[in-house]
């Protein structure tokens, strides 16, 4: 019924696909993006995608097991992008994605973003993690209803996370120069 497809370089995401897992209650399974053949799947009713949040878009890794997704898979496709916080500047995040799926023709249902504690660079003070992981199993709550009932969520995006998020797709190509120098 659910094939539940997370990407998660840093345990957020898993932990949001593993919780939602055990709230739809049902034929699910979940599966880590990077080791699932995209052409190896099979036909389900609902794929919900569960991805980090790199530089205010989907990770390239995501985008490129989306490109290689056979169309007509699955009926419905939900998104949920995990994230430091649910600010403007994170709502385009699904953007380049949601374009390559209904492309394919398929039908996107939950398109949210769920914050995480911080795991780059810094982290938050433990009052505000506590904070962070409440709301978000409040939310992993509220978003497996709303995939049960099939519920579509629509999300205005202003001009300047448009310009945020196309600033932050020069991240992979700067990303692949500053590894150049790491030993």
């Amino acid at each position: 019924m659910y094939t539940i497809i997370q990407f998660s370089p840093t345990g957020n995401a898993a932990h949001i696909a593993n919780q939602l897992e055990k709230k739809l209650q049902g034929n699910t399974s979940v599966l880590a993006l990077e080791h699932t053949n995209p052409l190896e799947l099979e036909k389900d009713e609902h794929l919900i995608i569960v991805h980090a949040i790199h530089a205010f878009n989907a990770p390239r890794t995501v985008k490129r097991f989306i490109k290689n997704l056979p169309a007509g898979l699955y009926e419905k496709v939900s998104l949920i992008a995990v994230g430091c916080n649910t600010s403007w500047v994170n709502n385009a995040v699904s953007k380049d994605i949601r374009a390559m799926l209904e492309s394919k023709n398929y039908k996107i249902y939950v398109d949210v973003v769920i914050a995480m504690p911080l795991t780059f660079i810094m982290s938050f003070p433990e009052e505000l993690i506590d904070e962070q992981f409440e709301t978000a199993t409040d939310e992993i709550h509220r978003i497996s209803n709303e995939i049960k009932s099939s519920h579509i969520s629509h999300r205005d995006i202003a001009i300047k996370t448009h310009v945020v998020n196309f600033i932050g797709r020069a991240e992979p190509i700067a990303s692949r120069f500053f590894g150049l120098e790491l030993h």
